[in-house]
C-alpha cells in the first residue's frame, strides 16, 4: 500500500486543512467498509458501532479527526458518522475536508450533536454536513438515517457545488455552499430530531406523571395506614384496659374471699393464664394487622374442634358476663365439628365478636352462639340484646376508620375491624344485622378446610 502525508491545522478555513496524497485511493477495494465513526469516547464508540453492526453494516472507529483521515484513504467508507466534539480537527473541521476533497465529497456525513448550541446548525451548513442526529440518540432513529442517505447516494449522481449562500447570524458570517436540495435535507433533518425529541420528552413527561401519580397514590396509602397504626397503639390500651379490668375485679373478689366467686371458678388462676396468652396474642394481632406493608399476616392452617374453641372462648368471657348476669346459649349442628383452618385467628374473631356482645349488653340480657355447616363452610352468628345498631353506622361498622371515632359510634371498635380483616384474608364474609332497641347478630363464615393456596394469600 501507499504512503500519504497529512497537513493538519486547526481553524475554521478550508485552506488550513489540506492531504497530500501520493497514492491511487481508487485502488484500495477489498478493505473498504460502510460506516466511519469518528469518536473519542470509546464507550460511545462501542455503542454506536454495535448498533450499526447488528444492522449488518461493516464498521471502523477513528478516535480523532486525523485518524479519520487516515482512514478515510486506506478503507474508503461509505458513510461517516462523526462526533462534533474532539479535539483537534473536531467533526465540523472533518466534515468541511471530505466535502471539499475530489474523492470523498459525495461521501454522506452525520454529525452527532447535542444542539445546546444553534450556530451548530450554522456551522454544519457551512461545513456541507447531510444530517445531524441528536445525542442521546435513539437507535432505531440513527439507523433511519443511515439508510436513508447510502439510498440517496446509490441513486444520485454527484452534485455541482454552488457558488454559496453567505448567512449572518451574532455578528458571524457563514458561507454555504450547499446547492438548494441539501440545505433542505439537513433543516428537515434537524426538525426530525427536535420533533423526535420533543414526542420523547412529551412520553417522559407523561411517564413522570403516571410515576407522581402513583407516588401520591402510595404516599396517601402509607399515611393512611400509619395513622392507623398509631391510632391502633391508642385504642389498643383501651382494650387492655378493660381485659385488665376484669381481672383486676375478679382477683378483687378472689382477695376479699367472695365463696360466690371461689365456688363458681375453682380453675380462677388457670383462667387467668389463659386470658394473659389472649392478651398477648391479642397484642401480636394487632401489630400484625396495622402493618403498613398492608396487613399482611401469616396463618397457620390446622385441624380442630369448634365446639373446643368456642369453650376456650367462653372461660375469658365467662367472669365479666357472670358480674353483668347475662344467659349466654350455645348450640352447634352438628354438636361435634371439626375444622381446618388457624386456630388462633378462629379464636381471635369468635373472641373479639364475643367480648363485644357482652361489652353492649346491658346486665340481664341474654346472647346467643349459633354454629353450624353449610355445605363447605363453617358458620357462626353471635346475637346479643344490646341497644342495636343504626343502619347508617352498619355500612361503616368494619371499617378501620369506624373505631377511630368511639365517641360517635356507639358500636365500633378495633375488634370488629380486625375480625373483618381476619375473615376477608382466611377467605370468608362477615356481615351484621341489626335495629335500635332490638339488638344486633353478627355472623361470619369460613371455609372449613383452608387450604394451602388459600393460607397463602394471608402472607
Amino acid at each position: 500500500m501507499g504512503a500519504y502525508q497529512l497537513i493538519s491545522r486547526t481553524g475554521p478555513n478550508l485552506s488550513k486543512i489540506g492531504v497530500r496524497t501520493v497514492f491511487n485511493v481508487e485502488s484500495v477495494g477489498p478493505s473498504a467498509i460502510d460506516i466511519l465513526i469518528v469518536e473519542d469516547s470509546p464507550t460511545q464508540a462501542a455503542l454506536i458501532r454495535r448498533t450499526l453492526e447488528e444492522q449488518g453494516f461493516v464498521c471502523d472507529v477513528a478516535r480523532s479527526g486525523a485518524e479519520a483521515l487516515s482512514i478515510l484513504f486506506s478503507r474508503h467508507p461509505r458513510l461517516v458518522i462523526s462526533d462534533i466534539g474532539m479535539p483537534g480537527m473536531d467533526g465540523f473541521e472533518l466534515c468541511r475536508y471530505i466535502k471539499r476533497a475530489e474523492h470523498f465529497r459525495n461521501t454522506p456525513v452525520i454529525l452527532l450533536t447535542s444542539l445546546t448550541d444553534p450556530e451548530d446548525v450554522l456551522l454544519g451548513l457551512e461545513a456541507g454536513a447531510d444530517n445531524y442526529v441528536t445525542k442521546p440518540y435513539d437507535e432505531g432513529y440513527l439507523i433511519s438515517r443511515v439508510k436513508h442517505l447510502l439510498k440517496r447516494v446509490e441513486r444520485e449522481s454527484l452534485r455541482e457545488t454552488s457558488e454559496g449562500l453567505e448567512l449572518s447570524y451574532e455578528g458571524k458570517q457563514y458561507l454555504v455552499t450547499m446547492d438548494r436540495h441539501q440545505i433542505l435535507t439537513v433543516l428537515i433533518s434537524m426538525f426530525e430530531n427536535m420533533a423526535h425529541q420533543n414526542r420523547s420528552l412529551t412520553r417522559t413527561q407523561l411517564d413522570l406523571e403516571r410515576v407522581n401519580e402513583d407516588l401520591r397514590r402510595v404516599n396517601a396509602q402509607l399515611e393512611e395506614a400509619l395513622a392507623f397504626r398509631s391510632e391502633s397503639v391508642a385504642n389498643l390500651t383501651g382494650e387492655l384496659q378493660v381485659r385488665l379490668g376484669m381481672l383486676m375485679s375478679a382477683a378483687q373478689a378472689v382477695a376479699q374471699g367472695s365463696d360466690h366467686f371461689v365456688s363458681a371458678y375453682p380453675d380462677f388462676p388457670k383462667r387467668v393464664l389463659n386470658e394473659v396468652e389472649l392478651l398477648t396474642k391479642l397484642l401480636t394481632g394487632v401489630f400484625e394487622t396495622s402493618d403498613v406493608d398492608g396487613w399482611h399476616l401469616h396463618l397457620k392452617p390446622a385441624a380442630f374442634s369448634v365446639g373446643q374453641a368456642v369453650n376456650d372462648v367462653l372461660t375469658l368471657i365467662n367472669p365479666v358476663a357472670t358480674s353483668k348476669r347475662l344467659l349466654i346459649e350455645v348450640r352447634s349442628e352438628p354438636v361435634e365439628i371439626q375444622v381446618h383452618m388457624d386456630p388462633v385467628r378462629f379464636r381471635q374473631i369468635l373472641y373479639n365478636l364475643m367480648s363485644n356482645a357482652v361489652k353492649f349488653t346491658p346486665e340481664g340480657g341474654e346472647i346467643s352462639v349459633r354454629i353450624r355447616m353449610i355445605g363447605q363452610n363453617l358458620e357462626v352468628s353471635i346475637s346479643d340484646t344490646g341497644p342495636g345498631i343504626p343502619p347508617e353506622n352498619q355500612r361503616i361498622l368494619f371499617e378501620p376508620q369506624t373505631w377511630r371515632s368511639a365517641s360517635k359510634q356507639p358500636r365500633g371498635s378495633m375488634g370488629l375491624a380486625l375480625s373483618s380483616r381476619l375473615v376477608n384474608i382466611m377467605g370468608g364474609e362477615i356481615h351484621v344485622r341489626s335495629a335500635s332497641d332490638h339488638g344486633s347478630t353478627f355472623t361470619f363464615r369460613l371455609p372449613a378446610n383452608l387450604r394451602e393456596e388459600a393460607a397463602r394469600r394471608g402472607q
